[in-house]
């Protein structure tokens, strides 16, 4: 169970010396007792599991096992399995600490892992954008957040319009760059939110994050550099078909980005559409 959520077992104790379950697909050295565990690997290891049904029998495992090491000794009836794991997770610098995952599940906030704010979109789509983004780009976004702050750092321009009144004075007292031109509009189909963007021209990326999406996106074609990107969140959502469609009889191309996202475990999907010769260099 370990193994698979991403922890090394180094070793296994069986009395007859064999384990006859799927963990065998492993490879994993298995001893008869723990005296016969070479001491560099005692060494290595952070806890021993004794995974016995009987209580009993595995507390009495349990007292023989502390006598030979000094390393913790738990039981899979004091401390079950997904107790370990989240326990562990904060002692090991895994994937999901490192992009900032638990700590946006804590503050319950769109945040890296310095607290520092994030784009709400599949993680694959912010390492990919992050290593592409340059300080000379235009941004329009439908929808602020995190993500206006996130652009704010590291682009030219960022035009940003949002519908939900409470949501917009919330960020607009967030900003800290002087680069964000936010601006509330109240919603209405193909009204004046989505239609926002056309007071731009030669804008280098437009996301799409908020409502009305796919007049968003026949909007947005006819501001957009020769360079520009659209990138489009929730994709996998099939009531924006009609927005995609739209998007590939002009002529654009889209990679999917999948994954999680910040705050939330369950896959997400992100999109660029683009055309050649692109900023991106797709």
């Amino acid at each position: 169970m370990l193994s698979f959520q991403g922890y090394s077992v180094l070793f296994y104790i069986d009395r007859n010396e064999i384990i006859t379950d799927q963990r065998i697909l492993d490879k994993v050295p298995v001893y008869k007792d723990i005296s016969k565990v070479p001491q560099n690997i005692l060494k290595e290891i952070d806890m021993l599991m004794v995974a016995l049904g009987n209580k009993t029998a595995a507390n009495e495992v349990k007292a023989i096992l502390s006598k030979f090491t000094n390393v913790t000794v738990k039981t899979i009836h004091e401390q079950p399995y997904e107790s370990i794991y989240l326990n562990m997770s904060q002692k090991k610098l895994s994937y999901l600490e490192e992009c900032g995952f638990y700590r946006s599940r804590v503050e319950h906030a769109s945040v890296d892992k310095d607290g520092s704010p994030l784009p709400w979109i599949a993680y694959p789509c912010i390492e990919f954008l992050s290593t592409r983004i340059t300080k000379d780009l235009n941004v329009f976004e439908y929808g602020s957040g995190s993500s206006t702050l996130w652009w704010s750092e590291k682009v030219n321009k960022v035009f940003s319009v949002e519908h939900d009144k409470e949501w917009f004075e919330k960020t607009r007292k967030q900003l800290i760059n002087p680069n964000v031109d936010l601006v509330y509009k109240k919603l209405a189909y193909n009204g004046q939110y989505s239609k926002e963007v056309l007071k731009h021209r030669d804008l280098d990326i437009v996301v799409i994050d908020g409502r009305d999406r796919v007049n968003c996106a026949i909007n947005s074609a006819h501001s957009l550099s020769k360079r520009g990107v659209i990138i489009w969140d929730n994709t996998d959502r099939i009531s924006y078909e009609e927005g995609y469609k739209f998007l590939q009889d002009k002529g654009y191309k889209r990679i999917d980005f999948i994954g999680m996202m910040p705050m939330f475990d369950f896959k997400s999907q992100t999109s660029i559409f683009y055309k050649d010769k692109n900023w991106l260099n797709l």
